[in-house]
């Protein structure tokens, strides 16, 4: 069983075995293990281990990427309409430090921190929608 182990670092995870295989791939590489990524991401969805739109995202990356069918993922359709549905991701995020009620814009250490949210949740709306389309889940969008 041929094993990639980018970071040299055990054990593996969805992001990196994902990246694993975007790279290899870039190269043009004849030798990536398909049916070991996908034994991979099958243990990873039997253990529980895919339960957040993270997890997901990279599971089915790396399925289409290696032209593997994504009906597998099926029980997962429920799980991302509902991460869509219960809106956390588009809701309003209100930040304040510990220290004091209001912060400034020269202040970087806060600046950092609150790009730091930011961007988390960017990465997770971008992994929902990315998700919405590889898995052709229609919304009814109501106002």
């Amino acid at each position: 069983m041929a094993v990639i182990f980018f970071a040299r670092v055990i054990p593996s995870n969805g992001m990196d075995t994902l990246c694993a295989v975007k790279t290899l791939k870039l190269l043009g590489s004849k030798q990536i293990p398909r049916e070991d990524v996908l034994r991979f991401f099958r243990a990873e969805s039997r253990e529980g281990n895919l339960y957040n739109v993270t997890s997901i995202y990279f599971a089915i990356k790396a399925f289409k990427l290696l032209k593997a069918p994504l009906t597998e993922f099926s029980p997962y359709l429920n799980l991302v309409k509902s991460m869509y549905h219960n809106k956390s991701l588009f809701k309003k995020k209100n930040f304040q430090t510990e220290t004091d009620k209001q912060f400034s814009l020269t202040d970087t250490t806060t600046n950092t921190l609150y790009l730091d949210l930011v961007e988390g949740k960017a990465k997770d709306l971008f992994y929902l929608t990315s998700l919405l389309c590889d898995l052709e889940i229609l919304l009814i969008l109501r106002k």
